[in-house]
């Protein structure tokens, strides 16, 4: 039986990804480079540079929403997980059926369908 934790394909993906973009970038820089030394002409560093740090944080922030989703979905798989061990250890904390009234919280008819005063009287006072 193999013990060792096998990585998400998802990330061996973003691994090559990152990889092969940032090897493509540092050889299309060294290019830049040499064509820059060969033919003396320093404008083309005026786009190059920007073009290549929002390449790299397009892909960072690609990288970080697709980080964020996951973490919130193993947090939100966590939480089940503590909340049904927690209903079989203690039933007498959890009523059966479901809560029907509108008012589970205790706010009143402001969150049950209920009217607001505040704007048909035009403000209270």
């Amino acid at each position: 039986m193999n013990n060792e934790k096998r990585r998400e394909f998802s990330k061996v993906i973003t691994s090559i990804v990152v990889g092969l973009f940032s090897a493509v970038a540092i050889g299309f820089i060294v290019f830049v480079c040499v064509e820059m030394h060969r033919l003396g002409d320093l404008s083309p560093v005026a786009y190059i540079g920007p073009s290549i740090v929002g390449l790299l944080a397009s892909l960072l922030g690609f990288y970080m929403w697709r980080a964020k989703a996951k973490s919130q979905s193993d947090l939100e798989w966590e939480k089940t997980k503590q909340l049904t061990e927690f209903r079989e250890k203690h039933p007498e904390y959890f009523t059966p059926g479901k809560v029907t009234s509108g008012d589970q919280y205790g706010m009143g008819s402001y969150y049950s369908g209920g009217t607001n005063d505040y704007f048909t009287d035009g403000g209270y006072g």
